[in-house]
């Protein structure tokens, strides 16, 4: 019913398939894809689905040998041992849609039938997907089943995380604010009112002098979440994120003149998705009010002067982040165990205590997912 083909990233951009297929998620965007492109860590392919002359759908797989170095980002540690094998058993891995970034999203024509992308899907995955670890990371509810359901059960749901998002159609920061419940207002104004430092905004250069400050300050963010933090590798990841074509803004916190917190936002058409803090710790763990004003005060400063929409926040809803008006929704991976592990896992019933660990109600799970 369609042909089929696998392109280069860059073929795939020539054909102009992100102009007529897309994404809702800036992860999965030309720009972000392009500016992350490694072949030395992970070979991409965009595989589209055609029909006459008309471009229905595309799927794009990263085929990673040595797994990711990431742990939020790796099959074997994110299936947290719930289909079993040993870690080799789990090379390589392929990862479909977006490779980095905790928001994952489909490229398909949106004018047309819903069984017609159906179908489509199901072909691309059927073409794409052999017998090696495969998964689609940090979906929400809406993709995670088209995708469990084009990959016919192949693709296993297991719920992730609960994602996190603000509403910003607001017609000031100070309507912003007095939209917060009693309680929650009142903490916010305090925080306006007891922050002892500068904020300021501005597009992120590749060549910023900043970067090597940013960096220390992520690895402070890394270390104390038990993620690799070469100083190195930070400052590499925050010049691509400045890449060509990548609207980065940077929220900066200053406190005597000297940078104490940053967070790095990318403006991707009506949505802020908030992609990384750097912070400065005391002795007890406070980063002395700057945490809320570079994820989301300044932010949301941001977002109402450009008509944005939302704020995405990423994974996790901290009490931090829904006492400053977030919520949360559900994040899921699908996960195709390799062929040479075979156990065969109570999905439903893993789903149901991650819900409980996560704080989810069952009601907030769409059945046709959680019940795998």
């Amino acid at each position: 019913m369609f042909r089929i083909e696998r392109l280069s990233l860059s073929e795939a951009i020539d054909r102009g398939v992100w102009r007529r297929l897309n994404p809702s998620s800036v992860y999965l965007s030309a720009e972000w894809l392009c500016a992350f492109d490694d072949p030395t860590v992970a070979e991409c392919v965009v595989h589209i689905a055609e029909q006459g002359e008309e471009l229905i759908a595309a799927l794009v797989t990263h085929t990673m040998h040595g797994g990711s170095a990431n742990t939020v980002y790796d099959l074997f540690a994110l299936s947290g041992g719930l289909f079993g094998g040993a870690r080799e058993d789990w090379r390589p891995q392929v990862l479909v849609g977006s490779r980095l970034g905790q928001s994952n999203s489909v490229l398909v024509r949106g004018d047309l039938p819903p069984e017609v992308v159906a179908t489509a899907l199901r072909e691309l995955l059927n073409s794409a997907m052999g017998k090696s670890a495969t998964g689609v990371l940090y979906a929400p509810a809406e993709v995670a089943s088209i995708m469990h359901h084009a990959s016919d059960g192949r693709l296993q749901p297991v719920l992730a995380e609960v994602g996190s998002v603000l509403e910003a159609s607001h017609i000031s920061f100070d309507d912003y604010v007095r939209s917060l419940p009693g309680s929650k207002r009142g903490s916010v104004r305090r925080d306006l009112r007891d922050f002892g430092g500068t904020m300021s905004q501005a597009q992120l250069r590749p060549d910023s002098a900043a970067i090597p400050a940013y960096a220390r300050l992520m690895a402070n963010v890394q270390a104390r979440h038990d993620q690799p933090a070469s100083l190195v590798s930070l400052e590499r990841y925050l010049r691509r994120c400045a890449s060509p074509g990548l609207q980065t803004i940077v929220f900066e916190a200053r406190h005597e003149g000297r940078i104490s917190a940053f967070g790095l936002g990318l403006h991707h058409e009506s949505t802020l998705w908030m992609r990384v803090v750097g912070l400065t710790y005391d002795a007890n763990g406070s980063t002395d009010g700057a945490y809320g004003h570079v994820l989301v005060y300044e932010p949301m400063k941001y977002a109402i002067e450009h008509g944005l929409k939302k704020i995405d926040l990423g994974a996790g809803v901290s009490s931090a982040k829904r006492l400053r008006g977030a919520t949360g929704f559900p994040l899921w991976h699908l996960i195709q165990p390799p062929a040479s592990v075979l156990g065969v896992v109570p999905l439903a019933t893993a789903n149901r205590a991650r819900a409980h660990e996560l704080g989810l109600a069952m009601s907030e799970l769409p059945v046709n997912v959680s019940n795998g």
